[in-house]
């Protein structure tokens, strides 16, 4: 082989493999966690001069820093290796996020690791090598068989010519296609879907895997500015278009139904499979207000699927919880709204009733870990500020470090809860080396058992919830969250091993926590202590996200066939279990004497995390005035959508399909209306301007108020 030709193969070689590494990022086929656009050839074409062109700028460094051949396949061997690790962790943040990484996803590496680390790195190697990310390593891998195979002598020997203005017109003209390449990009991405949530995705796909990255790293992160976007250049613009959206209205237009609605909810308002107990309608037939001064428990239940209740392997694990339900309004379409936040964006969704960015985490956002403060407050009306002003005392519960997801500032500063219990004020809690021991006493479990976890469990979580609610000598909002089942799904409290089975291992050990699941519902609405359910409660339970088994087990398990129904496993684990318990003073028989259910039925309308908040405010009476909210009420018949704020899958009562390639819906034949897709992606808009800009809520709010005469 000559010189020009081992030049030209271990060059080639570089170039190819390393470009070819980025379809397994970019394309369906070959990354299942990732929900691309759809593919254009000018976008594969502009991505392709991108990629070949930073490849090709990184080739030309190496060859006029090192410029003997030896040394040159040295560093190229290196930076593939590098390239090769990079996109084996940008492929595993697909499995979890299913969204391509972006700066802000940096945020979620500020938690506490404990407890999630155990079992990730199996789940890793077997990505490695069960789900062939071992080929992320061919470029590596093919340039050191090159190089073992290639006698050294001879790379020794070979010097690669350089010319100084033969390289600067080369560099010259490879920066000028990529700037165009930008540019092409940005032009279509603006024109597209300018959603920052899918931006990473969309550059990646459009504009470069290696471009996109080495950009963001090298220079800031230009934004267009989101006013811009919803062409608000004027107050008057703002208002006039704002109110199209805004729900705390007596009357206000509803595209998905073509019908007129209000912020004022009636017995005829409310679908017909709903039933409401005569004794709540206080007045006129009128619903906002029926539980005034009540208090409320609102329950997020972690990775709470609402397929581990329907499927033939586990529905039968949940006598307890379908006692519940028949007793309880149930939410069949829910949906979850998360974005990178995860479980705090769940939280944030439901209580300030905004869709979460979906590319940054709020309760991170602007936090200075040096002076333990926030650099600016966005300052966001939330149902805990609501209901203390109502003279409620509020409080949230959660089995983790209180400095997990920065709740320990967050709950307080942004969300305004009076109060956090979090894993360091448990007692009955032993810490070993980071793992708790929490006593799992009384109950269905002998005396001295014990659940080992990172966590305090939900067994202790629930106790301790009746023991502090028994305590309140005044009304209260409480807030608990469980922390199990958490992905990667260990810590099970009485199962050591798993049977043997033709599903996945991180399926098994979800659908193992079925029965966990109903345990703790059990724990926290039966006689524990001998006292009864409280009859001035209202419980409302709701998932925060799915379980993130994107490994085809659920077309398995409902026995659908991925070619004929390839969004179903989306839908399916992004729909959640979410239900309503008004409980009487009348205690009904039978194996689990709970209280009669005031509120009972299905609603089998497509609802979200947000609307929870809009209906608590309507059924609490809570005083808002002219406030802005965006929800839709869960009892109400009104039509909306969910957003899933990493993907921006969309849910309707007609469809399921992606903001990212709305022409590929499910069922097949249904095809969305542009003034839907207008409404859903203004609304997102809106919602990421009011978590960008300081005080904004604040000044709309304002505003409406004083344009009603109720400032």
């Amino acid at each position: 082989m000559t010189p020009i030709q081992l030049i030209s193969l271990i060059f080639t070689t570089f170039l190819i493999t390393n470009t070819l590494n980025t379809y397994f990022l970019t394309t369906r086929k070959l990354n299942r966690y990732i929900a691309p656009f759809k593919h254009t050839i000018s976008g594969e074409l502009n991505a392709l001069l991108g990629n070949v062109g930073t490849l090709l700028l990184f080739l030309t460094f190496g060859i006029l820093v090192f410029r003997n051949m030896y040394t040159i396949t040295i560093y190229l061997i290196i930076l593939s290796f590098v390239f090769n690790i990079i996109f084996f962790a940008l492929s595993i943040y697909n499995l979890y996020y299913g969204n391509a990484f972006s700066k802000g996803g940096l945020e979620i590496f500020k938690n506490p690791a404990e407890g999630i680390s155990k079992g990730l790195f199996r789940e890793i190697f077997l990505e490695l090598f069960a789900y062939y990310r071992i080929l992320l390593f061919i470029p590596t891998i093919a340039l050191l068989v090159l190089f073992v195979n290639v006698d050294s002598a001879s790379l020794l020997n070979i010097n690669v010519g350089f010319r100084v203005r033969t390289y600067t017109i080369y560099i010259v003209i490879t920066l000028l296609l990529l700037t165009i390449s930008f540019i092409i990009y940005r032009h279509r991405y603006l024109n597209e879907l300018p959603i920052k949530s899918v931006k990473t995705t969309y550059a990646i796909q459009n504009y470069g895997v290696y471009p996109y990255y080495i950009s963001i790293l090298l220079f800031p992160n230009f934004e267009s500015k989101t006013e811009e976007l919803l062409h608000i250049e004027t107050s008057e613009k703002l208002f006039t278009k704002i109110q199209l959206y805004n729900k705390n209205q007596t009357e206000y237009f509803n595209v998905f139904d073509q019908q007129f609605h209000s912020n004022l909810l009636t017995l005829n308002d409310i679908n017909d499979d709903i039933k409401i107990d005569h004794s709540l309608i206080k007045e006129k037939k009128i619903l906002n207000g029926i539980f005034k001064d009540k208090n409320l428990i609102l329950v997020q239940v972690e990775s709470f699927n609402q397929f581990i209740t329907e499927i033939n392997n586990t529905k039968h694990e949940f006598p307890f919880l379908n006692t519940l339900l028949e007793h309880s309004l149930v939410f069949d379409n829910f949906y979850t709204s998360v974005g990178i936040g995860v479980s705090s964006d769940a939280e944030i969704a439901t209580l300030t009733g905004l869709f979460p960015s979906g590319y940054d985490n709020y309760y991170w956002k602007n936090f200075n870990s040096f002076t333990k403060s926030y650099r600016k407050i966005v300052n966001l009306t939330t149902l805990p500020k609501y209901f203390n002003q109502s003279g409620y005392h509020t409080k949230a519960i959660h089995g983790d470090q209180s400095k997990f997801y920065n709740r320990i500032n967050a709950y307080k500063e942004l969300i305004h809860f009076n109060d956090f219990y979090s894993l360091e004020s448990f007692d009955n809690l032993i810490i070993d080396r980071k793992i708790s021991f929490g006593h799992l006493y009384r109950f269905e479990y002998l005396p001295g058992k014990f659940h080992i976890s990172p966590w305090s469990s939900d067994y202790q979580l629930f106790e301790k919830t009746n023991e502090m609610l028994a305590k309140e000598t005044s009304k209260y909002m409480y807030f608990p969250i469980t922390m199990m089942p958490h992905t990667p799904f260990e810590y099970h409290p009485y199962k050591t091993s798993y049977p043997k089975s033709e599903l996945k291992p991180l399926t098994s050990k979800y659908l193992e926590f079925a029965g966990y699941y109903d345990d703790i519902f059990k724990r926290f609405l039966l006689d524990i202590n001998d006292n009864d359910t409280v009859s001035n409660n209202i419980y409302l339970f709701y998932g925060d996200h799915g379980s993130g088994l994107k490994n085809g087990d659920l077309f398995s398990l409902y026995n659908v066939n991925k070619k004929d129904d390839p969004l179903f496993e989306r839908q399916m684990l992004q729909k959640l279990m979410a239900f309503l318990y008004v409980p009487s003073e009348e205690k009904i028989t039978g194996k689990y004497p709970i209280n009669k259910g005031l509120i009972t039925g299905h609603q089998p309308l497509v609802r979200g995390q947000i609307d929870i908040y809009r209906t608590i405010i309507d059924l609490f009476g809570l005083d808002v005035n002219k406030d802005l909210f965006f929800g839709t009420n869960l009892l109400s018949k009104e039509k909306t959508f969910a957003l899933d704020n990493k993907l921006l899958d969309v849910a309707t009562d007609e469809a399921f399909f992606s903001l990212r390639n709305p022409k590929l819906t499910r069922p097949s034949n249904i095809i969305i209306k542009p003034e839907q897709l207008k409404a859903i992606k203004e609304t997102k808009l809106f919602h990421d301007l009011l978590f960008e800009k300081e005080g904004f809520q604040v000044t709309i709010n304002q505003e409406l108020n004083k344009k009603t005469g109720n400032e």
